[in-house]
């Protein structure tokens, strides 16, 4: 009985051991594979040691909405493709200065790509104004030049935004060089007023925060390249089309080779960009030519 009862007794440790083996395998096997998948999700597109990181941040612009395969043929991936870096773009459309400063304080995500990126190019502060649900009257006080306090109060506030963003960018990476890109104008006339002020008021954030990193920002004239020039401009009139996304990216370029940070300021295209129909492509006939004709009456591309 008792010899029995030992061998009983082995088996079953002997099973739990085998078990607990196997178990612990698992787990280890399971700890690697959590892992990769977390540095997979940290890691930038085409990601090589010998090369430099290259990081978008910001708003629809730097993401691409105006064309249809901004994965392929944004701004971003022309001039990652141009001067060889590894490239991340984690812009988003319709964010504002106080969307990107949440994220670059508390998701894990942007905090770990700011941390890698050697570049970061940064387009923010339109959406301060164009997506608060007061903008229409925001706007016609803007073009009259009356109760303009609204107007001021909110750029006060993307100073402010702009200023903490760059303070946590380069808590995280202090040898980052941010590439701070202006807001060009793209309607005219009795709109092109307005959108004067804001691009005027988002400058004087960028430059705030210029003169208080002045090795670490520089700014990126994209406004030079982009203002007057409809044949950049997307079917929305705001954003940059397939011609504005390479207009955008020659401007980054000669930047970068100002600051000895690549040697090309002719773009390499690899895949050309495919312009989008915003009105009919998201509103039903005949809302799409309706919408489309109004917009383009009221900024200036109807003629």
């Amino acid at each position: 009985m008792r010899i029995t009862e030992n061998k009983g007794t082995d088996v079953f440790r002997n099973a739990g051991a085998f078990f607990n083996h196997r178990f612990m395998k698992l787990t280890a096997v399971s700890l690697v594979i959590a892992i990769c998948f977390s540095v997979c999700a940290f890691a930038f597109d085409g990601d090589d040691n010998d090369r430099l990181n290259y990081l978008l941040l910001g708003d629809s612009i730097a993401y691409g909405y105006g064309i249809d395969n901004p994965d392929e043929a944004c701004y971003g991936r022309i001039v990652a493709n141009t001067n060889g870096y590894n490239y991340k773009n984690l812009a988003r459309t319709a964010r504002t200065s106080q969307e990107q400063l949440d994220l670059i304080r508390s998701d894990e995500e942007y905090r770990r790509a700011a941390e890698q990126a050697d570049i970061i190019s940064i387009s923010i502060g339109a959406n301060d104004y164009f997506t608060r649900q007061d903008v229409v009257f925001i706007g016609l006080s803007a073009a009259i030049g009356i109760n303009m306090k609204l107007f001021y109060k909110i750029a006060d506030q993307f100073k402010e935004n702009y200023e903490d963003i760059m303070d946590e960018i380069l808590a995280l990476n202090p040898d980052a060089v941010i590439l701070a890109q202006t807001q060009y104008v793209s309607w005219y006339g009795i709109a092109e007023g307005v959108y004067c002020k804001l691009a005027d008021v988002i400058s004087a954030g960028i430059n705030n925060a210029r003169e208080k990193y002045p090795d670490n920002i520089y700014i990126v004239d994209v406004s030079g390249k982009m203002s007057g020039h409809k044949e950049y401009i997307a079917d929305d009139s705001v954003h940059p089309n397939a011609a504005g996304n390479v207009a955008i990216a020659e401007a980054v370029l000669e930047k970068l080779a100002e600051l000895g940070l690549g040697t090309e300021t002719q773009p390499v295209i690899a895949a050309e960009g495919i312009d989008y129909d915003f009105f009919r492509e998201s509103f039903p006939a005949p809302l799409g030519v309706i919408f489309e004709f109004l917009v383009k009456l009221l900024t200036g591309y109807l003629f």
